[in-house]
């Protein structure tokens, strides 16, 4: 039913902590999963380091990827990995588009009541935007 699964890869704890449950659907369904980063342009990232200019946001981002794709690997979850620059929800939404994704599984930090209203969230903007089912996961769960 899923072949292409979208998983929006960030250095927050909640989703490492989901990520064995993402592994769980994708091995269950055969599919590819694809593990996204989104190095936030928004935010200033780059910088100058031994006289070549980094994207901090960039290379951090092909950090967390990897980290992804190794565990898959231990679990012989085929990945494709990706990291792109851009407004988060947005590049994630476009992703999904271009990649002709199935399902999208996103961990949630759960904020609540005016936290949720002031700030906003994430996972609620690509679940408002997305043409494919978003899957959210919270880590406490």
């Amino acid at each position: 039913m899923f072949d292409r699964i979208l998983f929006p890869a960030d250095a927050e704890s909640g989703a490492s902590t989901v990520f064995d449950h993402v592994l769980d659907v994708a091995e269950s369904h055969e599919a590819t999963l694809h593990i996204l980063h989104v190095a936030d342009t928004n935010q200033d990232s780059v910088t100058r380091i031994d006289g070549q200019v980094i994207d901090v946001f960039e290379r951090e981002g092909e950090r967390i990827v990897d980290e992804y794709a190794e565990r898959a690997a231990r679990r012989d979850v085929p990945v494709v990995t990706n990291v792109v620059q851009g407004g988060v929800p947005d590049t994630i939404t476009a992703y999904a588009d271009e990649y002709d994704i199935d399902l999208i599984i996103m961990s949630t930090r759960g904020r609540t009541g005016l936290e949720r209203l002031l700030l906003g969230s994430t996972t609620e903007r690509v679940v408002r935007r997305a043409r494919v089912p978003v899957l959210t996961l919270h880590p406490d769960d």
